[in-house]
């Protein structure tokens, strides 16, 4: 295979406390047949992130279609193919609202997040290769009429804001649930006779620098209460797999 993948981001702050924002990537869409070449075939542009923020200290209020935080293994995992891996339990390109509020207690910065989410828009779609736009057929979590989901994350950091926290931070923790509501089962699904359920995933993490300086990777550790519970290096484990392309 031999794809390109690009990626540009564009930022517009018309006032000191308002941001618009916008990620488009272009890359295959399509997945070749088992066992054929794929040369620059399948490519697509799409949006992957449009949103609004807000700033009104101590809030930060995120309008749009944007990637959810939930943990930091994008981040961490080595290997170009980590965020093919992410994306297997992860929940991008979802459209809904964010609100964060910051404060400090304990000598720690503290960040908690609260998201809801939900993507069947024409900005589920993408140009030159259709990748087809979400429906309600495609079932998956969270894929369901109305605000469904809901994600909440509680960071923590000494030494730098939570955001840079596992780069520049001394010390670090992070404390998350999410839960999203089964879909429509797919026709797979019904030929093997699947019941889907909510997913409810479950996050625990923490980073802390050394003595030499080079911070160590944030250990997380997440179940999910529809899988067997394990200690896994993470950005959350999902009882269902959430649609990708």
């Amino acid at each position: 295979m031999l794809q390109p993948t690009l990626t540009v981001d564009l930022f517009f702050a018309p006032t000191d406390y308002l941001q618009l924002a916008t990620s488009i990537i272009t890359e295959p869409v399509i997945d070749p047949e088992p066992g054929e070449n794929a040369i620059f075939e399948g490519i697509g542009t799409y949006v992957a992130e449009l949103y609004g923020t807000v700033e009104a200290d101590p809030a930060t209020l995120r309008v749009g279609k944007f990637d959810t935080i939930f943990s930091v293994a994008s981040e961490i995992a080595p290997g170009i193919n980590a965020t093919d891996l992410v994306s297997d339990f992860d929940a991008d390109e979802r459209l809904g609202g964010e609100i964060i509020l910051g404060f400090e207690s304990l000598g720690l910065n503290h960040a908690l997040a609260a998201t809801a989410f939900t993507d069947r828009t024409i900005l589920s779609n993408s140009l030159f290769t259709s990748r087809g736009r979400t429906s309600l057929s495609d079932g998956g979590a969270g894929n369901t009429d109305g605000l469904s989901s809901f994600s909440i994350v509680l960071d923590g950091c000494k030494g730098s804001e939570t955001v840079d926290c596992y780069m520049d931070g001394e010390f670090g923790y992070r404390l998350g649930f999410r839960h999203q509501k089964a879909g429509q089962p797919t026709d797979e699904a019904i030929e093997e006779e699947l019941t889907l359920g909510s997913e409810r995933a479950y996050l625990a993490a923490a980073t802390k620098r050394p003595i030499s300086g080079i911070s160590t990777a944030a250990r997380t550790m997440p179940w999910s209460s529809q899988a067997p519970r394990s200690w896994k290096w993470s950005r959350g484990l999902t009882s269902q797999p959430i649609r990708s392309r």
